[in-house]
């Protein structure tokens, strides 16, 4: 069991965390921008139409090319999530007998860097494609930090507000709830800023959206001062953690626990 509480070192921790998975996870599986397979090497992506988009314009032709030939329309940023939502059907016959032409995948991960930054507001605006490595980094630059930051570094900042991706505890929500602005290509190709004060129902549709809403293009994160976290570690018994869980999950602004399911110890 890890608590994490106002200190030192936290930076180094999850350093070591994200080399750790990098190095684990990562091997054979990219091929340039696109995932060749998820993260734990179970689905493959693969489609005779395969697009890497560096700037709006192309983005904007793969949601059209996708239309006009009537193709399922896949994104995919770096492919960490374990389930198969981003794997092309390529025509294969789904449960109910019906079949599709196929999928245009669109690999989001060329399409990266920064905006712009607003230091008096700390705000931050990056490009979809930008993975939570980068975005750490800039922020790092600019003396900023998030409050809400996974344990793995990979994944683009479009996957991780569109899968609802969270940091550890209960005092901070989703990654998503950080999001003050998003840019984002509709299917029918318009390219649509929303907020929580403009378009408000594409801007709530698309966070956690899973891609349903569109195409993230851009995205605009409150950031904070940055701050460092002193890392506690304490083994526990399963049935310890259980009668005083609440307590556990409280005590420390940041929380994560990880289970032996061999020997029941956390």
């Amino acid at each position: 069991m890890f608590c994490l509480a106002p200190g030192i070192g936290f930076g180094l921790i999850i350093a070591l965390v994200a080399v750790y998975f990098s190095s684990v996870f990562t091997r054979n599986r990219f091929d340039g921008c696109c995932p060749v397979r998820n993260w734990e090497h179970r689905h493959s992506f693969g489609s005779p139409t395969v697009l890497r988009p560096t700037s709006l314009p192309e983005v904007i032709a793969a949601v059209n090319l996708a239309r006009q030939e009537k193709k399922r329309l896949t994104v995919v940023g770096s492919g960490h999530s374990y389930a198969d939502i981003a794997v092309p059907d390529n025509g294969i016959r789904d449960g109910s007998g019906a079949s599709s032409n196929g999928s245009v995948l669109v690999c989001m991960r060329c399409y990266s860097g920064l905006v712009e930054v607003k230091s008096d507001q700390n705000l931050v605006t990056v490009l979809a494609g930008t993975t939570l490595e980068q975005l750490i980094a800039v922020l790092d630059e600019h003396s900023l930090a998030m409050d809400v930051i996974p344990t793995v570094f990979e994944p683009t900042i479009g996957g991780i507000i569109s899968a609802g991706s969270h940091g550890c505890g209960t005092k901070h929500s989703s990654v998503s709830s950080l999001v003050r602005e998003i840019e984002l290509v509709t299917p029918s190709g318009e390219v649509v800023t929303a907020s929580p004060t403009e378009n408000t129902d594409i801007f709530y549709g698309a966070t956690i959206g899973l891609g349903a809403v569109g195409i993230l293009t851009k995205v605009t994160i409150q950031a904070g001062p940055k701050f460092n976290l002193e890392e506690r570690a304490t083994v526990l018994h399963w049935d310890a953690v259980q009668s005083d869980f609440e307590r556990i999950m409280t005590e420390s602004e940041y929380v994560k626990l990880l289970i032996d399911y061999h020997t029941g110890m956390v």
